[in-house]
């Protein structure tokens, strides 16, 4: 299947950031056979098992951004047997199908996503003849409509990763025009717009990772394909979203997995889905406590394998 890799995320108040919350959520993605799903997925982050039914996306989609703003998600762009320029919001306390907010900039798809819970950032992506974009839009939340030009990343890079302290949004992980992945950190103030400013870098060059999981300290990546060996590998990453610098080690996946949703309630970030070795998709979710360091445990499961869900999770209550 043609097409970029994408997925979403979540958060809770637990880490002192109003909008995170104790539902988490991923919306799309790939099953096995090349099934693109519509299929938005709910479950309780702070309670292991398994995730339950929410509702549906407007199409079948996958590598599509989450941003959230505690009561409201929102997912933009991704691919639909074509990029996209859609975007779709969920009331996160109920269930149900997602209905239209507006349209994005452009159609695009693995581009990634984070809020300050008023204001969505979502940056870079791919387009039409393997073209990678440096583009930052942002929306609010709470209204429906189209999105701004916000400012541009330092480089132009799909498969994009994005966590938030609340203030200050990082992207990390891509895939350039160039056919290269980088191992280059963004970041922005998301209540002001402008270009990007470097932060630092991953502990190795990859894109499409898992697990943008984030709280008002930290920022987590996961997994992701490595460059040039295009494998995947079970590597968490850490930052402290208020400084620069690079990432340090956290620990270990259970597995090595790309392109798997990630999202936290402050305390706990989860992750799941995603592409381990030999393209074998997998439905096993993960988690990991995120004020300290240490290996992944296991969760529970999706209702099917998918793939190609990052960066579409999100949290809210």
């Amino acid at each position: 299947m043609s097409g970029p890799f994408g997925g979403t995320h979540w958060m809770a108040n637990q880490g002192g950031i109003a909008y995170l919350g104790e539902r988490g959520l991923v919306g799309g993605g790939v099953q096995v056979g090349s099934v693109v799903a519509d299929e938005i997925d709910y479950f309780p982050i702070g309670t292991l098992g398994n995730a339950t039914d929410f509702g549906d996306l407007q199409a079948d989609t996958y590598s599509t951004a989450a941003v959230s703003s505690g009561s409201r998600a929102v997912f933009a762009a991704g691919w639909v047997g074509s990029y996209s320029d859609r975007i779709d919001y969920i009331t996160i306390a109920s269930t149900g199908n997602a209905a239209d907010f507006g349209n994005y900039g452009r159609p695009t798809s693995a581009v990634g996503g984070c809020s300050d819970g008023t204001r969505g950032v979502i940056a870079g992506g791919g387009m039409t003849g393997d073209s990678t974009l440096d583009i930052i839009e942002y929306l609010t939340i709470a209204t429906t409509g189209d999105t701004t030009d916000f400012g541009n990343l330092t480089i132009d890079r799909s498969g994009v990763l994005a966590v938030s302290n609340g203030t200050r949004a990082c992207f990390a992980g891509q895939s350039s025009s160039a056919g290269a992945n980088d191992n280059v950190i963004d970041y922005i103030t998301i209540l002001t717009t402008g270009n990007a400013t470097d932060f630092g870098d991953l502990s190795s060059p990859r894109r499409s990772g898992g697990g943008p999981m984030h709280n008002d300290v930290r920022g987590m990546f996961v997994g992701g394909y490595s460059w040039p060996e295009y494998a995947t590998v079970d590597t968490i990453d850490y930052i402290t979203i208020a400084t620069t610098g690079n990432a340090s080690d956290f620990g270990n996946a259970t597995t090595t997995r790309g392109a798997s949703f990630g999202t936290s309630n402050g305390a706990r970030g989860v992750y799941g889905g995603g592409e381990g070795q030999s393209s074998n998709y997998t439905n096993s979710i993960e988690y990991i406590t995120m004020a300290t360091t240490g290996n992944a445990a296991d969760f529970g499961n999706l209702a099917v394998p998918r793939s190609s869900c990052a960066p579409s999770g999100c949290s809210g209550n």
